[in-house]
């Protein structure tokens, strides 16, 4: 099992001011990532052409923020090529993943979208530039869906990486039989899967800004005793 929180520093810088003035540090970013990356299982992903069918399965999961930072990409696995179920060509083909970035509540934060080539075979599948700026604590839903899994020209599926043992403690998969693209959409039918996980990976940037008016135990007055001569008025 691997769930991990990294931070890798890139850049930081001190100021020391004398006399009055604060003892502060300029911000600086790090980069940071939330991941769960073991994966011991997989669930149904688009469409479904089998005689039970026709459905329109989505998935997702949700990531608690657990550092201020500007989110600026998500990646999620899918686990094989995309054909029919019943009837598969038996060979890939070329499909888009459309994706989207909610709050706590379920509502739309961005939408993005990833196409991929008839000669995908599984991999992690990355949606970048992001963008998203969210504050320590925060929840994020990421849900995402087969484009057109409905349409019987298009009803492919796949599956999505996963973990049975549930070993994300801040967060559980979601799922959606959605009725068209655009119920997918809608917050309305996704479902918590709280006895598992996504596998999923949320990287970006740490936001730190640090003065010390706000900490309490760094000095943030440098004060001259009075008796003391002071060369600013002497």
């Amino acid at each position: 099992m691997r769930i991990s929180h990294s931070a890798r520093f890139r850049s930081a810088g001190g100021l020391f001011i004398l006399f009055g003035m604060l003892l502060s540090w300029p911000a600086f970013g790090q980069a940071y990532t939330i991941e769960l990356t073991d994966r011991n299982a997989s669930g149904w992903f688009g469409g479904d052409d089998r005689a039970n069918g026709p459905r329109h399965v989505g998935n997702g999961q949700d990531v608690l923020i657990d550092a201020d930072m500007r989110v600026e990409s998500f990646s999620m696995y899918i686990t094989g090529n995309f054909d029919f179920s019943a009837n598969p060509d038996g060979y890939g083909h070329a499909v888009t993943i459309k994706m989207n970035v909610r709050n706590d509540q379920g509502e739309v934060i961005s939408t993005h979208s990833a196409d991929l080539p008839d000669t995908f075979a599984g991999d992690w599948v990355l949606f970048d530039d992001l963008d998203v700026e969210a504050a320590s604590g925060t929840t994020l839903i990421f849900t995402w869906y087969l484009v057109g899994a409905l349409d019987p020209a298009t009803q492919y599926n796949s599956g999505y990486g996963a973990n049975a043992d549930n070993p994300y403690q801040d967060g559980s998969a979601w799922g959606k039989h959605g009725a068209s693209d655009e119920d997918m959409e809608e917050w309305t039918g996704w479902v918590r899967n709280s006895s598992w996980d996504a596998v999923f990976i949320v990287s970006g940037q740490q936001i730190q800004i640090t003065n010390t008016e706000d900490d309490p135990g760094v000095v943030r007055d440098l004060r001259l005793d009075p008796a003391y001569p002071n060369p600013f008025n002497p």
